[in-house]
């Protein structure tokens, strides 16, 4: 988090990003947290996402392309085929 707000500050620009973040973080000493729900709009993106609740915000974005990744992705032992989401947002 103090790397991102380093480049935050620099308007530091990146041309791929791999996020692997839980679901829901919170560090109340810190006071800082992430939502996947709330927290995953952002630049060319791609995202491989099991949660139970995840909603999707992508008309929010002005995008070129979603491409859906999930069924090239998913994991042959994957029981819940339900919550995971994989694709890749071109902005």
């Amino acid at each position: 988090m103090k790397y991102l707000a380093r480049a935050e500050k620099t308007n530091k620009k990146f041309d791929l990003a791999f996020v692997d973040r839980p679901s829901f973080y919170e560090d109340k000493v810190a006071r800082v947290d992430f939502d996947i729900n709330r927290d995953h709009l952002g630049s060319d993106l791609f995202f491989s996402i099991n949660h139970q609740r995840f909603e999707p915000r992508f008309e929010e974005l002005t995008v070129k392309e979603i491409i859906a990744l999930t069924p090239r992705t998913i994991p042959e032992d994957y029981r819940n085929l339900d919550i995971y989401h994989c694709g890749q947002i071109k902005v």
